[in-house]
């Protein structure tokens, strides 16, 4: 949790708090954790406790319904109770709408938009400079580099590099048809 809320402080400095939904049974030991990094980051870590699925539902719809643009961001969890299929259009449509800061640790979320890397930058490349390409109608495909300083813990003192990449989740099928030619 802590390099998330790291991540976050660094690509949205004026977030002041975290939603999220779990399970205790499947993720209380995270939110022990969560709770913690949030409060090193200075962020509130709203994490609201869900029994199953439909009772995980209702308390995203009311999570996204008074989520507030740039202070706010909505943390998707790999957790049982927050059922895939419902929740990801959801929060993915209100992160649009609203501009709300979304992330997840779910690995499967990477095809539905955003993914971000956390790369070392030992030639300091990108170490000063913010980066960003902008394409397609509505500039709806981003990749970027953003410094992101020394990775916690790391004894090397590496300077590291964000890469990030960002599309519609709606776009996705024909990006990954495409092949890497067009970024050739």
């Amino acid at each position: 949790p802590s390099e998330f809320f790291s991540h976050l402080r660094t690509l949205a400095p004026a977030t002041k708090r975290v939603f999220t939904v779990y399970s205790e049974e499947n993720s209380g030991w995270l939110m022990d954790l969560a709770r913690t990094a949030a409060e090193q980051h200075n962020i509130e870590l709203v994490a609201i406790s869900a029994d199953n699925m439909r009772d995980a539902v209702h308390k995203f719809r009311k999570v996204l319904d008074t989520s507030e643009k740039n202070s706010d961001a909505i943390w998707l969890l790999l957790d049982k109770v927050v059922p895939d299929k419902t929740v990801l259009p959801l929060a993915l449509e209100a992160a649009w709408e609203k501009g709300t800061i979304l992330f997840s640790n779910n690995p499967s979320h990477t095809k539905r938009g955003a993914l971000f890397a956390l790369l070392p930058d030992r030639d300091q490349v990108f170490s000063d400079t913010l980066r960003q390409i902008h394409a397609g109608p509505g500039c709806h495909v981003t990749l970027g580099f953003l410094p992101t300083g020394r990775a916690w813990g790391d004894a090397s003192n590496t300077l590291h590099s964000t890469l990030y990449f960002n599309l519609r989740h709606d776009e996705y099928d024909g990006w990954l048809a495409a092949g890497l030619q067009p970024w050739k």
